[in-house]
């Protein structure tokens, strides 16, 4: 009750329950949040994705689940979120019903298309009425799950078990065809490239000689948004990439984000782990790009603290540590955030036999946070806990 009423307040409450004052919000950053929509249905909508749903979704469930579609965009305008990166795209499935490239997301919202509703034009209608963001998230390589769409004709696009190599021009084609799907069909403010799922784009060890190859795609890429604003009458798409938390392991990979930075081909540049939050990682090289041009620098917020298993694994990143990441982030001279799974912190309301690393509470306070942390001065007034810990001890 503390955490909802001090965020809705627009201030904080100390540990005797006092408000304290506000802090100067006169800077601020931009909060970009990259929802994983599998992992928001099964937790605010219950879909039974992950299992057995812990209750039934009342009748009728298309109006239910419209609702509560709303709802959560309501949540995230009174967070002070600026935009919303969506994933509708994961190894060909999608979001996207008229795609002739994908197959339909499994989990999708209970009723609405049954009732001819569609979940993407109720989030974007929601996101401008608040006058928020909606940027389409593509998960350019994600290997969670089996081959879909068109991809199950092409076992010849294979590499690392289920991903697609991006060294042949026919992969880059279909991305490309799936972009122009989504742009012909929903009023979206950008394209956002997650390059985080799963990192590699081409056989490992080749990243550095095909990089010219995923420059000219993002060329191409800006092309398609471009002449989109232009039929629009609108300035401009915004496309953005997320990638590694340090350069050399982007020039590895094959991503050339100097590049791409210095011709003015993408908008925003999210460096990040995979799945941790790293407090320490070099921002400023990123930022360092970027200076003279009109790109900005958003680092990446993660819930977990590593993959220290059984330990650091399974304890989420709590206010004080975002705030210690946030203030290393601002002092770099990041322009803002882009939080990234952040569901973890209260997924577990609607799939109660999962670990503890996904918690059972905090919905909507959590949202609370990103609040606070789009503030430098306010998050350098409050208290920070920074952590040390080595992200990846593991094997894997």
């Amino acid at each position: 009750i503390l955490l909802g009423a001090s965020w809705l307040a627009g201030g904080s409450v100390n540990a005797r329950g006092d408000e304290e004052p506000k802090a100067d919000r006169t800077r601020a950053g931009r909060v970009v949040h990259a929802w994983d929509g599998c992992s928001m249905w099964s937790a605010i909508l219950n879909v039974n994705y992950f299992g057995p749903p812990n209750r039934e979704i009342p009748g009728p469930p298309a109006e239910f689940s419209q609702r509560i579609l709303e709802e959560l965009v309501d949540e995230e305008a009174a967070a002070h979120v600026d935009a919303i990166a969506y994933c509708l795209f994961t190894a060909f499935w999608s979001d996207v019903p008229s795609s002739k490239l994908t197959d339909l997301f499994p989990w999708r919202p209970p009723g609405m298309d049954e009732a001819g509703i569609d979940p993407l034009k109720v989030l974007i209608d929601r996101c401008h009425h608040h006058g928020m963001k909606f940027i389409a998230d593509v998960r350019m390589n994600d290997r969670h799950v089996a081959r879909n769409g068109i991809s199950k004709d092409h076992p010849e696009w294979i590499i690392l078990g289920s991903a697609n190599d991006y060294a042949l021009e026919e992969v880059r084609n279909a991305m490309l065809a799936f972009n122009l799907e989504v742009l012909d069909a929903y009023e979206v403010d950008g394209i956002e490239y997650d390059y985080m799922r799963w990192c590699h784009m081409f056989k490992p060890g080749e990243g550095k000689q095909n990089a010219h190859l995923l420059t000219e795609f993002t060329r191409q890429t800006r092309q398609q948004l471009d002449e989109e604003a232009e039929r629009r009458g609108c300035d401009r798409l915004e496309l953005g990439v997320r990638v590694p938390q340090s350069i050399e392991e982007c020039d590895y990979l094959g991503f050339d984000v100097a590049t791409w930075i210095k011709e003015g081909l993408v908008d925003y540049v999210v460096p990040s782990d995979f799945m941790h939050i790293d407090m320490n990682m070099k921002t400023d090289d990123f930022v360092k790009l970027a200076e003279g041009t009109d790109c900005e620098i958003y680092p990446a917020i993660h819930n977990r603290i590593s993959m220290d298993g059984p330990n650091e694994h399974y304890r989420l990143a709590n206010l004080a540590n975002m705030r210690a990441a946030a203030q290393n982030f601002y002092g770099f001279g990041a322009d803002g955030i882009s939080p990234y799974n952040y569901q973890f912190a209260f997924e577990r309301r609607a799939v109660a036999h999962r670990s503890s690393a996904y918690a059972a509470y905090m919905w909507p306070a959590a949202l609370g946070w990103l609040r606070e942390l789009r503030y430098p001065d306010e998050v350098s007034q409050r208290d920070r806990h920074y952590l040390f810990y080595a992200l990846h001890k593991k094997s894997r």
